[in-house]
């Protein structure tokens, strides 16, 4: 089925060739720039703008506080440094195998969802066969460090009592940590403890997670946070933050993705790639501008109650993206754009919305050999239940223009909030969210889908 949508743009690889392959830059395709798109027509919905696109630029967190630049993309050297802030040689210890959160039982379903997509986050950065699964809740009692976990597990207890955290430290403002155990050069398991006084917010809990996530797969220090200000586990508490120049220059950091400086070290510590390519290809969906920040609930107000644009948490005009990077042999799927936290500007409290409502776009993707792959973009949702169904067609190689497997893709969604997930269909680990936060909210949605033969982004809109 076809659908007319005048918001969403692609910006794609004309070739495979020209996107250079076996890790080697095209020739004339220098690695700092973006070319501008070609117009041309590619059997999607809507007029397509293709165009060759190698970036610089780290399309997984906002725009820097200060600067208002998007923030550049970690070199060889940057993450080199990284890494041996947990070892001096660079090669901090790693699970031998994929691990496998367990859940405490009784967590919250709402705060499993939240966790998924922290899990999905660093997926996002991992070979396929090396991803983090979920298994069968475990009964946490008694379990307060990584020696008190089974092998090859990471607990999570995300309802842990503050009594329990005070007793860890001393201390009643820890949100959360993890420990780990070691054995025979590797990690043997961990425990992540996140304290019961972590509200509703569910970004809140995600970057607390991933902070602590991050810690449990080898990363066991925080880096000195005027070196790395973007990493999601700079330390929160300690000494590195005592130079911390201002809250313009260490930022608040999204609740969604994962700074690209985490994940180039992820990826080099688990995906065992030889040598290292510059050069990031992306595949890039743009919308329509007004698919941006226009509210200005998330800017803070000065001492006289003023509001301060300098002190925006988000860049007013952000305007919301999806696609897929490739570097260093992975298929990296991000998107942009900016998510309300709920309340009257949830999904369900939008006044504007109701029957059956649907947004509608696009989705491009690498299969693992690099090629390309986009077709058309379908989100349904059921205002009374805020259950529905997420579609993809037309599915085709860029260039040949052959169908991708049968050409389709469906999965049954459920809402919540301002974000959506898989609950069943076709294979795949897909998460995504509601963006546009101005008058009129969730004017578009943007989500990453993740299989063994394919991983994409879509972005669609009203």
């Amino acid at each position: 089925m076809k659908y007319w949508n005048p918001f969403v743009a692609l910006v794609f690889c004309t070739t495979l060739a020209a996107c250079g392959g076996g890790g080697d830059p095209a020739p004339g395709m220098p690695p700092s720039t973006t070319p501008e798109p070609a117009e041309t027509e590619f059997g999607l919905p809507n007029p397509i703008r293709l165009a060759i696109g190698a970036t610089d630029r780290d399309s997984f967190v906002h725009f820097h506080a200060a600067t208002r630049v998007p923030q550049p993309i970690p070199t060889q050297a940057d993450v080199d440094e990284y890494l041996r802030t947990f070892d001096p040689g660079g090669q901090p210890r790693r699970f031998a195998s994929p691990p496998v959160v367990r859940f405490a039982g009784g967590t919250a379903p709402e705060r499993r969802i939240t966790i998924r997509r922290g899990i999905h986050a660093l997926n996002a950065f991992l070979p396929y066969n090396r991803h983090i699964t979920v298994g069968p809740d475990m009964d946490g009692r008694g379990v307060l460090k990584g020696s008190d976990v089974p092998e090859g597990v990471i607990f999570v207890d995300a309802g842990a009592p503050r009594h329990v955290l005070n007793r860890q430290f001393g201390r009643d403002d820890i949100a959360g940590y993890a420990s780990n155990a070691y054995a025979s050069g590797a990690l043997r398991s961990s425990a992540i403890l996140i304290g019961d006084f972590i509200g509703p917010d569910a970004g809140f809990l995600y970057s607390i997670f991933t902070h602590e996530l991050l810690h449990a797969v080898g990363f066991d220090a925080h880096p000195d946070i005027t070196r790395f200000p973007n990493s999601r586990i700079r330390g929160y508490h300690g000494p590195e933050e005592t130079r911390c120049p201002d809250d313009r220059t260490c930022f608040t950091l999204p609740d969604y993705g994962l700074p690209m400086i985490d994940g180039d070290a992820l990826q080099t510590l688990y995906a065992d790639f030889d040598g290292w390519d510059a050069t990031v290809t992306r595949l890039e969906g743009v919308f329509d501008q007004e698919i941006a920040v226009r509210s200005p609930g998330i800017c803070h107000a000065d001492g006289t109650g003023t509001v301060d644009p300098s002190r925006c948490s988000v860049p007013a005009g952000e305007a919301a993206a999806f696609g897929v990077d490739w570097r260093n042999g992975l298929a990296r799927p991000w998107v942009t754009g900016y998510t309300g936290r709920g309340g009257r500007h949830s999904l369900a409290n939008n006044p504007a919305l109701s029957g059956t409502v649907s947004w509608a776009g696009a989705l491009v993707g690498f299969t693992p050999s690099r090629e390309a792959v986009s077709g058309d973009a379908t989100l349904r949702v059921n205002m009374s239940s805020l259950d529905g169904s997420a579609g993809f067609g037309n599915l085709r190689y860029r260039g040949s223009g052959r169908i991708w497997n049968d050409g389709e893709l469906n999965y049954s969604v459920a809402v919540q909030g301002n974000r959506f997930h898989r609950t069943s269909g076709d294979d795949g680990d897909l998460f995504g969210r509601f963006v546009d936060d101005g008058d009129d909210f969730q004017r578009g949605a943007v989500g990453t889908l993740e299989r063994p033969d394919l991983t994409a982004a879509f972005g669609a809109s009203r």
